[in-house]
Protein backbone atom coordinates (compact mmCIF):
# COMPACT_ATOMS: atom_id res chain seq x y z
CA UNK A 1 0.00 0.00 0.00
CA UNK A 2 1.16 3.30 -0.27
CA UNK A 3 2.70 5.42 2.13
CA UNK A 4 0.87 8.25 1.45
CA UNK A 5 -2.46 6.46 2.01
CA UNK A 6 -1.44 4.25 4.37
CA UNK A 7 -1.29 8.08 6.86
CA UNK A 8 -4.50 8.84 5.34
CA UNK A 9 -6.32 5.10 6.45
CA UNK A 10 -4.41 6.00 9.80
CA UNK A 11 -6.24 9.30 10.51
CA UNK A 12 -9.36 8.13 8.57
CA UNK A 13 -10.31 4.44 9.78
CA UNK A 14 -13.46 4.11 8.12
CA UNK A 15 -14.72 5.49 5.03
CA UNK A 16 -18.08 5.76 3.49
CA UNK A 17 -19.94 5.53 0.21
CA UNK A 18 -23.35 5.69 -1.42
CA UNK A 19 -24.52 2.58 -3.07
CA UNK A 20 -24.26 2.92 -7.37
CA UNK A 21 -28.12 2.44 -7.93
CA UNK A 22 -29.40 5.47 -8.35
CA UNK A 23 -32.83 4.80 -6.77
CA UNK A 24 -31.04 3.34 -3.48
CA UNK A 25 -27.90 5.51 -2.46
CA UNK A 26 -27.98 4.14 0.82
CA UNK A 27 -24.60 4.74 2.76
CA UNK A 28 -22.13 1.88 2.82
CA UNK A 29 -19.40 2.06 5.94
CA UNK A 30 -16.02 0.51 4.94
CA UNK A 31 -12.03 0.01 6.25
CA UNK A 32 -10.20 2.07 4.54
CA UNK A 33 -7.58 0.63 4.43
CA UNK A 34 -9.61 -2.68 2.76
CA UNK A 35 -10.80 0.26 0.53
CA UNK A 36 -7.27 1.24 -0.32
CA UNK A 37 -6.15 -2.20 -0.89
CA UNK A 38 -5.36 -2.35 -4.80
CA UNK A 39 -6.64 0.28 -7.51
CA UNK A 40 -10.53 -0.38 -7.07
CA UNK A 41 -13.01 -1.60 -4.58
CA UNK A 42 -16.30 -3.63 -5.03
CA UNK A 43 -18.76 -3.76 -2.90
CA UNK A 44 -23.28 -5.38 -2.82
CA UNK A 45 -24.88 -2.97 -0.92
CA UNK A 46 -27.31 -5.24 1.14
CA UNK A 47 -30.95 -3.42 0.46
CA UNK A 48 -30.99 -3.32 -3.27
CA UNK A 49 -28.55 -5.93 -4.50
CA UNK A 50 -26.75 -3.69 -6.62
CA UNK A 51 -22.82 -3.95 -7.15
CA UNK A 52 -21.18 -0.88 -7.09
CA UNK A 53 -17.17 -0.78 -7.79
CA UNK A 54 -15.29 2.08 -7.15
CA UNK A 55 -11.73 3.08 -8.78
CA UNK A 56 -9.59 3.83 -6.14
CA UNK A 57 -6.46 4.62 -7.91
CA UNK A 58 -7.30 8.37 -8.92
CA UNK A 59 -8.16 9.09 -5.35
CA UNK A 60 -4.71 7.36 -4.60
CA UNK A 61 -2.42 9.41 -7.08
CA UNK A 62 -4.35 12.83 -6.04
CA UNK A 63 -4.12 12.46 -2.70
CA UNK A 64 -0.46 11.94 -2.86
CA UNK A 65 0.42 15.38 -5.61
CA UNK A 66 -2.05 17.07 -2.61
CA UNK A 67 0.28 16.43 0.38
CA UNK A 68 3.24 16.93 -1.97
CA UNK A 69 2.28 20.22 -3.19
CA UNK A 70 1.89 21.12 0.54
CA UNK A 71 5.63 19.92 1.19
CA UNK A 72 4.34 16.94 2.75
CA UNK A 73 7.44 13.77 1.86
CA UNK A 74 7.13 10.59 3.61
CA UNK A 75 10.03 8.80 3.53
Amino acid sequence: MNKYVEVFCQQNPKISFPCGNPHCKKEHTFKSKDVFKGNSFEFKCEFCNNTTKIDTSEFIKNFEVQLKKLGIRLG
